[in-house]
């Protein structure tokens, strides 16, 4: 298992996270350059962004799109020196047209957590009304769409609201398996793995909102919700009691979900700088209940010194220790005697990780420095 931080970076969060500060590029700037990488290369993907804006010439449009950022109002052959230091303000964010034709623009202003100025889609409009970049464009094919993370109906905005980054999150999330034929087949995975990464990356930055449908598993989904609740004060009172512990971990509870194997955690992670601990609970394994209490350590690398830190663990928990994907693990099933008794349940919990602490620091405090 590892910290929800860990598992969520991906190749855009990488990028993202550490490009240096000088000159680094805002959330909704950096995600529409993305978008406009995943959409160039997919016909399938373009269609199906067409369709989101619900405007009916692009949702039967077909055919290979290309899809470019940052576009001067003013058409090449218009632009001169003075443009080269020109603001962001004189540049759309998005526009995709046809690869081969004049047939439409769809000009596309992308808001992340920020709202509009009062002036922008305005611009925009009066940009693709009158401007000389897209001349040869019949006038009642230039399109403008809002891109944003909330549904406030912008006028001028064409889609009506309809274009939002949580639905642009679910189409790239759908390229799970080639579609196009007579391409190159390791060319397209790439492009496939890279829209499954932004999907990631926008759920990461919370920008894809999810809301189960109401059914008769809603008085399952509150009990979950009052169940978490006791679970996350029962963990914050084993902190409290023992300051080492206390000092080691993050006063929030986390809830972690690999889809790999369809197994969920609930509990605190370590404190940067602080040595690897995990304590909580491991709720499902498998997508089946598999409930039973836990405190581990990742440590992945083998050496003499983790070697010993086990056989300590498994002396003093014998059949108790489990030692897989780098993380060593003290299991303790929820058996009847413990199942639904708080107070046996934060006695283990505690003495176990006071414990496997107290062990760590002792085992990583005797290893060769290099």
């Amino acid at each position: 298992m590892k910290s929800e931080d860990y598992r969520a970076e991906n190749l855009f969060s990488r990028l993202f996270t550490y490009r240096p500060a000088e000159g680094r590029m805002s959330l909704e700037d950096y995600c529409t350059e993305a978008l406009a990488w995943c959409l160039g290369p997919s016909e399938d993907l373009a269609q199906q962004f067409l369709a989101l804006t619900g405007i009916p010439f692009l949702r039967g449009y077909r055919g290979p799109m290309v899809a470019a950022t940052q576009e001067s109002f003013k058409a090449l052959e218009d632009e001169d020196e003075e443009e080269e230091g020109q603001a962001s303000g004189g540049r759309f964010d998005l526009v995709i047209r046809p690869k081969d034709s004049s047939d439409f623009v769809l000009v596309v202003e992308s808001k992340a957590f920020s709202g509009f100025r009062a002036s922008q889609l305005a611009t925009y409009r009066g940009q693709l009304d009158s401007g000389s970049r897209f001349k040869d464009v019949p006038k009642d094919r230039r399109f403008l769409v809002a891109l944003t993370n909330h549904a406030v109906t912008q006028q001028y905005d064409q889609a009506g609201g309809r274009l939002r980054w949580s639905r642009v999150c679910r189409i790239l999330e759908q390229q799970m398996e080639p579609r196009l034929i007579n391409t190159d087949t390791r060319a397209e995975a790439r492009t496939t793995n890279i829209c499954q990464q932004l999907a990631a990356f926008l759920k990461e930055k919370g920008m894809s909102l999810e809301l189960t449908k109401a059914n008769s598993d809603i008085q399952n989904h509150v009990k979950g919700l009052v169940f978490r609740e006791q679970i996350e004060g029962l963990l914050a009172r084993i902190r409290e009691l023992d300051p080492d512990l206390r000092k080691a971990l993050k006063g929030t509870a986390e809830f972690c979900c690999d889809p790999n194997v369809d197994t969920t955690w609930l509990g605190l992670f370590n404190r940067p700088g602080q040595l690897s601990l995990f304590l909580g609970f491991r709720l499902t394994m498998h997508d089946q209940p598999a409930y039973s209490m836990q405190v581990e350590t990742e440590w992945p690398n083998q050496s003499r010194e983790r070697a010993i830190f086990k056989g300590n663990l498994e002396r003093e928990y014998p059949r108790q220790v489990e030692d897989a994907g780098g993380w060593i693990t003290l299991r303790k099933p929820m058996t009847p005697d413990y199942d639904g008794d708080a107070e046996k349940v934060i006695a283990w919990l505690g003495n176990t990780a006071t414990r496997m602490r107290q062990l760590l620091t002792r085992s990583k405090a005797n290893r060769p420095r290099k």
